[in-house]
């Protein structure tokens, strides 16, 4: 769901509400403007906006929710990451391919994650694969001494853990708030703001004044799509942990690699 497409169709659909409220004033006779229909009006005008407020609030309330969850998973995710690289540092043999594979399948799910570099090309069953592929080679390890043997039952439960992770992040819907749920929304405000329109003078102060009204209320929920969408758009989960995470693991395999062609060529 676009934010942007939302908010302008919301502000325009307000702004319209309003409108409508002018013009059919236009056709009220004097009696339809009387007090006690005027706090009819009010009183119904009252009832909606109350439900719109209610039904705002919960929107931000489970988006916000919602976002700081992925936050917390996507960190979650980098920690594994790198205490999976730091635990392969310590087998012997070194595990020179299936650290190779580790820092590929980062930067994979990074770029699909925040559609960074060649993203859109490539499908998150492809991302997927490229941790099965360094699974697999834990799996063909045949450890010889006690701590090979505990850092390969840690490789497989770090790596399991990784698998689900990415699955959930991957497949996270983009677009958890219904179309019609947001229609119902707009259709509320449009009837809040041509009961406001009823009994406002038709000038510049008044124009400004629903203008405003409808402009914050556009951006209600361009927040609420926008955070729906915690990877991508203007209000985004930071990638800065993974990008972190991704350095560490892409330096220390690099110093890792150096010392031992230094070793190579002492012996």
């Amino acid at each position: 769901m676009d934010s942007l497409y939302v908010t302008l169709t919301t502000f325009a659909i307000i702004c319209g509400g309003a409108m409508l409220g002018f013009i059919i004033k236009g056709y009220l006779r004097e009696h339809h403007l009387a007090p006690q229909t005027h706090d009819s009006v009010k009183l119904a005008t009252g009832v909606v906006a109350t439900l719109t407020a209610l039904v705002l609030g919960l929107l931000i309330g489970s988006a916000k929710q919602s976002f700081d969850a992925r936050a917390g998973e996507a960190r979650t995710f980098a920690i594994n990451l790198t205490l999976l690289d730091r635990s392969m540092r310590l087998y012997e043999p070194p595990l020179i391919e299936e650290e190779k594979s580790l820092v590929k399948f980062s930067k994979a799910m990074r770029d699909q994650l925040w559609g960074f570099g060649a993203a859109t090309t490539v499908t998150n069953v492809e991302v997927l694969s490229q941790l099965d592929q360094a699974r697999n080679e834990f799996r063909r390890l045949d450890p010889q001494t006690l701590q090979n043997k505990a850092l390969k039952d840690r490789y497989m439960k770090l790596s399991d853990t990784l698998i689900l992770a990415a699955n959930e992040l991957l497949q996270l819907d983009q677009a958890p708030i219904p179309a019609h749920m947001i229609g119902i929304v707009d259709g509320w405000l449009a009837l809040i703001f041509i009961g406001f329109a009823l009994f406002a003078p038709f000038n510049g102060v008044s124009i400004v004044a629903i203008g405003s009204g409808a402009g914050a209320v556009a951006m209600a929920l361009f927040i609420i799509v926008e955070m729906s969408a915690p990877f991508q758009g203007f209000i985004t989960v930071p990638s800065r942990t993974m990008d972190n995470a991704i350095a560490q693991i892409s330096t220390g395999g690099t110093q890792f690699l150096a010392r031992m062609s230094a070793s190579e060529e002492i012996k």
